[in-house]
């Protein structure tokens, strides 16, 4: 029986629903970056040479540049400076309106000043589309220096990342047997604009559920049998009316600022930002057979423009548009969702670069030729092109026009 919980009391219960073998959150690794041993650079080779060509933004990020919204760019001085003075501003109005109104102090704890802040700054930016990303993050951590240096009260300077968000945003942990790793995960996620973090720890015999309920405002789902990455990110996304879900996993942490395109990108449109690992593949002779057959499928839904990018692979992020369209116990087998979001059709699009193939732990399910992760995903693939094939036809949007099959009796 799996158990829900926050950290203050009041735990509940819930029936997680059928149980699914255990994968890995980005699939097996590609055999050019796994190497003899056990994971070779990804700045070598033609992976390295690819990944040098990407735009990058000054994150550390490769930032997509669809629409013309993710692109270099910087904040002038001028700028930074008249930032940080409405963020003071707007610590000010806050405070004197608490004042008149008599209340308490509203900033406690954590969450309460990340979103006090990010909505301040949102509604600052409100009909602005004018800058790139990179200089939106800069100009959100003007606004918050300066807003927390107004508001003083023995507020701790803290590297929050505002985002001019016009609607809710949570993130979905999974989490199997990531005690070294899961509270730096949360961590960061505590630096982003999330009014839900839900961490669904399956399978797990270390101190994982420990740490994570040492973190406020964290709703945890615990369920003591092994369901399967993907059968998590399907519990916690019914547990959240968010208008975007971040999906990540307990396995590594990714920086807030990497986060950031996925949300902002979700937020201003796309319904499926998915992470674009396909420049770190290097060239078609090194992929594996996961990779390609994630390439297959993006093929034959007429989307080769997303060539291996997957709702396999995390960090990616879904709008609340995409998971009432494909439904969310749909995630449980993620090539399916995918597909489904394709066929509706979504808006789907790759909206940052992370290489997670260098971060993603190595279990003895995702390493080597042929591994269980490797065929799992590959069956998931067929399963997905199946249920499509069912609803649009054998040939799907693919016409026949070489042969004459009334010829033959066909």
């Amino acid at each position: 029986m799996a158990t829900l919980a926050k950290k203050q009391p009041g735990a509940r219960h819930i029936s997680p629903g059928k149980k699914s073998t255990v994968r890995s959150s980005s699939g097996s690794m590609p055999s050019r970056i796994r190497g003899s041993r056990g994971g070779s650079s990804a700045a070598s080779g033609p992976a390295g040479t690819a990944s040098r060509k990407r735009r990058r933004g000054s994150t550390g990020t490769a930032l997509r540049s669809q629409g013309g919204w993710y692109k270099r760019g910087k904040l002038s001085k001028a700028a930074f400076r008249a930032a940080y003075a409405l963020g003071q501003a707007s610590a000010r109005e806050l405070k004197q309106e608490q004042q008149e109104g008599g209340r308490q102090q509203l900033l406690k704890n954590g969450s309460q000043i990340s979103q006090t802040m990010n909505a301040a700054f949102s509604k600052s930016r409100a009909g602005r589309r004018d800058a790139s990303f990179s200089a939106i993050l800069r100009e959100g951590a003007a606004f918050r220096n300066g807003f927390m240096d107004a508001w003083g009260e023995g507020l701790a300077m803290t590297p929050y990342v505002l985002l001019p968000l016009r609607g809710t945003a949570a993130a979905v942990v999974t989490v199997c047997n990531e005690e070294d790793s899961i509270r730096q995960v949360l961590h960061e996620l505590k630096l982003l604009p999330l009014t839900d973090i839900i961490v669904v720890i399956n399978g797990c015999t270390d101190h994982s559920f420990k740490y994570t309920m040492e973190f406020e405002g964290v709703t945890v789902i615990h369920e003591p049998e092994a369901l399967g990455l993907d059968v998590g990110r399907a519990l916690g996304a019914k547990l959240t009316k968010a208008d975007t879900v971040l999906f990540v996993d307990g396995d590594f942490p990714v920086s807030a600022w990497q986060l950031a395109p996925f949300l902002l990108a979700v937020d201003q449109g796309v319904d499926v930002a998915l992470n674009d690992v396909t420049p770190y593949l290097g060239a078609f002779k090194y992929w594996d057979a996961v990779s390609r057959v994630k390439q297959f499928l993006n093929c034959s839904l007429d989307r080769p423009d997303l060539v291996t990018n997957s709702m396999t692979c995390i960090p990616h992020a879904l709008s609340r548009r995409a998971l009432d369209t494909i439904g969310e116990s749909t995630l449980a087998v993620p090539p399916k969702a995918q597909a489904a979001a394709l066929a509706a059709p979504l808006k789907v699009q790759a909206s940052a670069s992370i290489n997670v193939f260098m971060k993603n732990r190595r279990r003895n399910q995702n390493v080597g030729s042929g591994n269980p992760v490797a065929r799992l995903i590959i069956g998931d693939h067929i399963e997905a092109l199946k249920s499509i094939q069912r609803k649009q036809g054998s040939r799907l949007s693919f016409a026949d026009r070489v042969r004459r099959r009334s010829q033959a009796g066909g």
